[in-house]
């Protein structure tokens, strides 16, 4: 079992900040947010921690435990994002339908290569919107998984293995009639809003999402500064592992990120901006 190293990210909105007599918010905010965190730390539940706070137009960052190296985490920490990639992937989806590039009632069949041929069971087909929302009726992972290193378990599943895993797959349910958390699906809507657009996703990611809003530190392939500052993984039981890569599922995982550039994420789903994007988000 391996946990992530999570980045929280808290929108605190409503009332104002209050704060005891002599107190300043932030130092007010500071002393909540720990008392919250800091048994994380305390019961080595985690080894280490960051929170972000929105809050109207100001922004706190709080880090706890150990992050790169021995070093207090902060807002330039890279983490593993996990799954919150998934958020990411549907706003490629939401902004190629803005655009007009794809419809969300679109047949994943037509955005796939010759020769590959996506299950379905019944008369509906698994539209776009389908592997958005878990419902395309493909499991949560494919059966021919089977990584060489256990420890990066992801780095090997490459898009033929992806095809032949489609081509070979009968489903147990009909596209649309239940919801099935699906790694798969995830990914393999990142994989074909990629090839639909011409450019590799992590491409796709910054030229439509991350680049528009300011995440510099936004990435799935670091660069060597940003390795520098990227938080190991950990066991259930504390020990450090290694980070994961992730290949043809990428969409569905794959993407690092900072508390800092995740802030500017969360500003922008509270705050739409002008433009593609911003449509986007409202889709």
């Amino acid at each position: 079992m391996r946990s992530f190293m999570w980045i929280s990210i808290i929108v605190a909105a409503g009332a104002a900040l209050s704060s005891p007599l002599g107190a300043t918010p932030q130092k007010s905010l500071q002393n909540r947010v720990d008392a919250q965190a800091k048994p994380y730390i305390e019961n080595e539940i985690v080894q280490g921690l960051v929170v972000g706070i929105v809050h109207e137009d100001n922004s706190y960052i709080f880090g706890y435990g150990t992050g790169s190296g021995t070093g207090l985490p902060d807002g330039h920490t890279v983490y593993e994002i996990g799954s919150i990639s998934k958020v990411f992937t549907s706003i490629l989806l939401a902004d190629a339908v803005v655009r007009g590039a794809v419809r969300l009632d679109q047949p994943v069949q037509e955005l796939l290569p010759d020769g590959v041929n996506i299950p379905h069971k019944g008369d509906e087909p698994i539209r776009l919107v389908h592997l958005s929302t878990h419902t395309s009726g493909l499991p949560r992972m494919p059966d021919n998984f089977r990584p060489a290193d256990v420890t990066n378990p992801y780095a090997d599943y490459s898009p033929r293995l992806l095809y032949d895993f489609l081509n070979g797959y009968t489903p147990q349910h009909e596209a649309g009639e239940v919801m099935e958390y699906s790694n798969l699906a995830a990914g393999l809507l990142g994989q074909v809003l990629a090839m639909e657009a011409g450019v590799p996703y992590e491409q796709l990611l910054r030229d439509r999402i991350t680049g528009p809003l300011g995440m510099s530190d936004t990435a799935i392939q670091l660069t060597p500064s940003l390795e520098k500052t990227l938080a190991p993984g950990h066991l259930a039981d504390g020990t450090p592992t290694s980070n994961w890569d992730l290949d043809a599922l990428a969409g569905a995982g794959g993407i690092r990120s900072t508390a800092n550039d995740m802030v500017r994420f969360m500003q922008a789903q509270l705050q739409s901006p002008e433009g593609d994007l911003g449509n986007a988000i409202e889709l």
